[in-house]
């Protein structure tokens, strides 16, 4: 997707254990997507070293921060896992580019979302540390949570 392009939305169901995620998003490559929440509640780019705007592929959503870590776990485990409960499941997106298969969060509850966005990322997460953030690649999609 183009920068500032909107390309759908997540919804977000609290359950007893957790919540539902029920995308609704179009545009994107088909295959698997790592998705997390991340810190901030922010989708700007920010600015490399050099000062310069940071690229969309680069650095998108560079404001958003990192994984929302309570407690300072330190590990990216996956949303089953005990590191990052920011480690959402992976996304499923089509081969018509669309995002509509829903996922289950068990860690994360409707109040975890305040303040923070959400990140769609360009590979499948692999739910380990290595390679960095479990593989999941760069920033292809950001959303701030509405209440």
């Amino acid at each position: 997707p183009e920068e500032g392009q909107t390309i759908g939305t997540l919804k977000f169901t609290q359950r007893a254990t957790g919540v539902v995620v029920e995308p609704s998003l179009k545009g994107l490559e088909p295959g698997m997507h790592g998705m997390h929440i991340h810190e901030e509640g922010s989708c700007e780019s920010g600015r490399t070293e050099g000062g310069d705007t940071a690229s969309p592929s680069i650095g998108s959503a560079k404001q958003a921060g990192e994984h929302w870590d309570p407690g300072w776990k330190g590990d990216h485990d996956g949303p089953w896992g005990h590191g990052h409960r920011g480690d959402l499941p992976n996304l499923y997106v089509n081969e018509d580019g669309e995002a509509n298969t829903p996922v289950y969060a068990p860690r994360v509850s409707i109040r975890d979302l305040a303040d923070r966005s959400v990140l769609v990322h360009s590979s499948r997460d692999n739910y380990s540390g290595e390679p960095d953030a479990g593989g999941s690649g760069s920033a292809i999609a950001c959303g701030v949570a509405d209440h």
